[in-house]
């Protein structure tokens, strides 16, 4: 039997290293892909936070957690992503009251009408709730990565409206698939217009709404402001949204990549958060300086429309939120009130 040349048995054994070292190399972590939609429009505040957020998220994990926004409603409604969600063919969404109800229906007790005086109430209170609502999130089955705050709500409207009788008469839109504004508008005895959210405009131009709710950010976004010459100067509900993705596709990420996007994610939306502030700030000085007129509600009317909260509650309890989420929200709002 011929002995092994040398070079044959160096080869070899480089050969069987290189294999060896082959085997125990960490396989590259799988990519992960989330598809988010929004009708937040894409050149707005809002949308510019979630593209750098996208950005941002790609470079923090190197590649290995994707973020794709799908702007500007062209997804549908909230209600028509939340169906996409369900069904898998989206992977998350940002939603404000309507598809929240679906997700994390708690939150909804924060929206009720004339239930926080100030921002620092506001605040101060989701705070407190917030790991609540995020317990309650993957309960049923999503993860939040953050929290936007959008701002006060007012009515807006074509034609003087001082008071609830005014208001019922003034073609209220009403929101398509929303039991928390359905509600609300049976208990005020307000006929409203239903409508989608893309309807809105046209509905305002052609007069088939002249009245809507909603933050002067919002006003100005969806270019409804133009054709709002009236504005009753009451804070009459808090709007705030929530970046959702499913727990079971969050879960395929690793901590490490998670923490990274929890924070990026908390970070840009804490921003945006600011910058609403400021926004609405400034959509309500272009729509002063366009000729809107501000109307002072009476005392009488504030008594009126603030009767609505209580009334409210009591219907949803049990159905749009569970009444400890209720009760939990006036004994915070009560001890901050304390004197």
């Amino acid at each position: 039997m011929h002995p092994t040349p040398p070079l044959i048995r160096l080869t070899a054994a480089l050969g069987l290293l290189a294999g060896f070292a082959f085997a125990q190399a960490p396989a590259p972590a799988a990519k992960v892909v989330f598809k988010i939609a929004s009708v937040s429009p894409e050149n707005h505040v809002s949308g510019q936070a979630f593209k750098a957020i996208a950005a941002e998220v790609a470079k923090a994990t190197n590649g290995e957690v994707i973020f794709k926004f799908y702007l500007g409603g062209v997804q549908g409604d909230e209600s028509a992503i939340l169906r996409k969600m369900r069904i898998g063919q989206l992977d998350g969404a940002a939603f404000t009251t309507r598809g929240m109800s679906g997700l994390c229906p708690n939150a909804l007790v924060m929206q009720l009408p004339l239930l926080f005086r100030t921002d620092a109430e506001a605040d101060t209170v989701f705070a407190k709730l917030e790991p609540e609502l995020e317990a309650e999130c993957r309960r049923n089955g999503y993860e939040v990565l953050g929290w936007p705050r959008i701002g006060f709500n007012y009515l807006f409207s074509r034609d003087p409206v001082h008071n609830l009788a005014e208001l019922r008469a003034a073609k209220a839109w009403l929101v398509a698939d929303d039991q928390f504004s359905q509600t609300l508008f049976e208990t005020a005895n307000i006929p409203g217009v239903t409508l989608g959210l893309g309807d809105v405009l046209p509905g305002l131009r052609s007069g088939l709404v002249r009245t809507v709710f909603c933050p002067p950010v919002v006003a100005v976004a969806m270019q409804w402001h133009g054709l709002l010459r009236y504005r009753l100067d009451m804070r009459l509900g808090y709007s705030f949204g929530a970046l959702f993705v499913p727990k079971k596709k969050w879960d395929r990420v690793s901590p490490e990549n998670q923490a990274k996007v929890l924070a990026i994610c908390h970070r840009q939306l804490d921003d945006l958060t600011v910058k609403l502030a400021a926004q609405n700030r400034e959509a309500l000085a272009v729509m002063q300086d366009n000729g809107q007129q501000t109307i002072t509600p009476t005392p009488e009317a504030i008594t009126e429309l603030s009767s609505l909260t209580e009334q409210v509650s009591k219907r949803l309890v049990g159905q749009a939120f569970e009444a400890k989420a209720w009760t939990r929200t006036e004994t915070l709002l009560r001890e901050l009130r304390k004197p």
